[in-house]
């Protein structure tokens, strides 16, 4: 399923935060990793030292991935480099389908180095138009994790008892599994979604006693895909919020201290009936924990 880990560079350290990652998946997947770098025009004046620049970083990655490996290096995955002309967003998105890319992992807000290209920017259209999954790797203000230390451990998967929304649990199953993920599933009701408001009263007791219903209904949703997961050899919770569904996400998130937030964008069915495409852009803009974005 993820043969094949696209990394896109533009000559920062920023956007060079992605690449660790795509090297922890690999290791555990055994993928390919394609650094790629974007000429667009007026650029060629930098085709050398992107050269010289492309060349270390795969040898540097080769040899993160053969440290961590103890292996020897025929077994490990294969790194190399793709230099590609145009605008960046799109054509990283054409060559990952052309070359049947299993996954994106971009960094955001990277600009500087020697393209200068807004790594923000391109990374939001990327996740927009690229036909496979993207793993968006925000700038954090956290204390960065001790050198050799796992990257992701904790996963919270959002669900909206949608068909769309459980678009991401293959996924999820497959990394989890290869990977040792602990996972939450999270389900956030939106009350606001069921009841219509007839008087401006709304006491503790009338909220109880209209969120007890929903609770369970949602629980047993995910103690459902939950029970199928464990039974993969996966460590699963589930969890219940009721608000705003990017708010809560962000918020429990960062209670649970997520190493990553995986969810499906454009899903919007189910009982809760709550648009994911622009929830996931809430989440995306909201803070600056790890995302693994899916796109139905």
């Amino acid at each position: 399923m993820f043969n094949k880990i696209m990394v896109p560079l533009d000559g920062s350290v920023l956007a060079e935060t992605s690449i660790p990652y795509a090297i922890e998946v690999a290791r555990s997947l055994q993928s390919n990793v394609i650094l790629a770098q974007v000429e667009e025009s007026g650029q060629e004046s930098y085709r050398h030292m992107y050269e010289i620049y492309m060349k270390a970083k795969v040898h540097d990655t080769a040899q993160a991935l053969l440290t961590s490996a103890g292996e020897s290096e025929a077994d490990i995955p294969r790194v190399e480099s793709v230099t590609l002309c145009g605008d960046a967003a799109t054509t990283i998105a054409d060559y990952a389908g052309i070359e049947k890319i299993d996954l994106i992992a971009i960094s955001t807000h990277g600009r500087s180095g020697i393209g200068r290209w807004a790594l923000g920017s391109v990374s939001d259209h990327v996740v927009r138009i690229a036909g496979c999954p993207v793993l968006l790797i925000r700038q954090q203000k956290d204390q960065p994790k001790a050198e050799g230390a796992k990257l992701i451990n904790r996963v919270l998967v959002m669900l909206d008892g949608s068909a769309m929304s459980e678009s991401i649990l293959p996924y999820i199953e497959h990394l989890a599994v290869a990977l040792k993920w602990d996972v939450t599933l999270l389900r956030v009701v939106n009350l606001g979604d069921y009841v219509t408001h007839e008087t401006g009263v709304d006491g503790p007791l009338q909220r109880t006693e209209r969120c007890e219903p929903h609770r369970e209904s949602a629980r047993d949703y995910l103690e459902k895909i939950a029970a199928r997961l464990a039974g993969t050899g996966i460590s699963v919770k589930c969890e219940v919020r009721f608000g705003l569904p990017a708010d809560e996400i962000i918020d429990f998130a960062k209670e649970m201290r997520a190493d990553l937030v995986a969810m499906c964008t454009h899903g919007r069915s189910g009982v809760s009936r709550w648009a994911l495409g622009s929830t996931a852009e809430k989440v995306l803009s909201g803070g600056t924990i790890p995302l693994l974005l899916v796109q139905r």
